[in-house]
């Protein structure tokens, strides 16, 4: 079962928000049309858990791995992951 997770940069891998995950299943569904297509970057809102409207700029980075800048400008990778894979890439990663 996939899982979606976010990394901070410098930080490990961790388990991202309920509008990350809809902000990159949308996407995903926007901007994919045939398997194994590389999408092109993209606006993407989703409403936030906490009340408002989460706003991302999403792009393609590697594999499953994707990054969105949000509006303060922060640049966050986000991937759809099973908790085995994002485990490993985290001992990968320290």
């Amino acid at each position: 079962m996939s899982v979606c997770y976010i990394q901070y940069d410098g930080r490990p891998w961790e388990n991202a928000a309920s509008h990350h995950m809809r902000a990159l299943q949308s996407y995903l569904s926007l901007y994919i049309t045939e398997p194994g297509q590389v999408p092109v970057g993209g606006d993407i809102c989703a409403v936030h858990e906490c009340g408002g409207i989460f706003y991302g700029y999403f792009t393609h980075l590697h594999d499953i791995v994707y990054q969105f800048e949000d509006l303060q400008k922060n640049k966050v990778a986000i991937m759809m992951a099973t908790p085995e894979r994002a485990a490993i890439m985290n001992r990968m990663w320290n």
